[in-house]
């Protein structure tokens, strides 16, 4: 079985808008893995844009048989960039993946995300911001980190 972290990853790598914004990394073999999109760092050879997905807290919901069964996760969702607009665009792809917040006939994207066979119940956008910084030394470019908290309900495996 897949993890939580994973199920997120292989959805945003899936995402035809995300793959048109974020870099490839040819060093990797597989298509899938090139895309900068990684769990909880990117590699220092990806290249920006790219997005980093966090699993932050789980919690843990037992039944009456004092059993487990439900997850409810906070994940962590940053897309980076060395701009802002671009950065936002990222977001904005990972959320909706080209379609927009209001939109019923909306498939694909983080947002609203289910998916029962995989376990996974449900995964909401909760909070954002937006994060500068400066150059590091010997660099040049600003980075910008547009951070989506979204909060999901999963089956344990």
């Amino acid at each position: 079985m897949a993890t939580l972290t994973e199920l997120i990853i292989a959805r945003i790598v899936a995402m035809t808008t995300v793959q048109a914004l974020v870099g490839k990394n040819p060093t990797f073999d597989a298509e899938a893995d090139q895309y900068a999109v990684r769990d909880g760092i990117l590699h220092t050879d990806d290249p920006y844009p790219g997005v980093v997905v966090d699993l932050q807290t789980q919690t843990h919901e037992k039944d009456l048989s004092d059993r487990g069964g439900l997850i409810h996760a906070t994940v962590a969702i940053r897309a980076i960039s060395f701009s802002k607009p671009e950065a936002w665009a990222l977001r904005t792809a990972l959320a909706f993946d080209g379609s927009g917040p209001n939109d019923d006939a909306r498939t694909s994207g983080l947002d609203a995300w289910r998916d029962i066979s995989a376990g996974l119940w449900g995964m909401g956008l909760d909070t954002e911001t937006i994060e500068h910084l400066d150059p590091a030394d010997g660099e040049d470019r600003d980075v910008w980190i547009v951070e989506s908290l979204y909060l999901v309900d999963y089956r344990e495996q």
